[in-house]
């Protein structure tokens, strides 16, 4: 027999070791990409939701058909809101936006018949 000193053991335990590294790190950078989608995916959804409903109220508004609360529902979603008329011919539009698998937003509008047009938007 030759003389074995044991080089190969070593060399595979590190090739091991440093592959296990590079499989663990891989896979959490996967599982936090595919967060990060899931929750751009929320937050688009709300978004687009907020805005259809924000739509559909000042029409409701400007034609008159002034409701003070009530619920929309989308096929992603619903949409609570209530609406509070302020002076100047300004309304205050209170929204919470519920998603399914998501949380809950809420924003508040406030809109001015006088300008067609949103004064301020806030995200709460």
């Amino acid at each position: 027999m030759r003389n074995q000193k044991g080089f190969v053991f070593p060399l595979v335990l590190g090739v091991i070791f440093i592959t296990f590294l590079f499989l663990t790190s891989s896979t959490h950078i996967y599982l936090s990409e595919k967060r990060y989608l899931h929750e751009t995916k929320g937050y688009y959804i709300s978004n687009s939701l907020n805005v259809m409903a924000i739509k559909s109220l000042i029409r409701q508004i400007e034609n008159q058909n002034n409701m003070d609360s009530g619920t929309i529902a989308f096929n992603q979603g619903k949409i609570n809101y209530h609406v509070y008329p302020q002076e100047e011919e300004n309304y205050l539009i209170n929204i919470t936006t519920s998603i399914e698998h998501g949380r809950a937003i809420k924003y508040q509008v406030l809109y001015s018949i006088k300008d067609h047009r949103p004064l301020k938007w806030n995200e709460n």
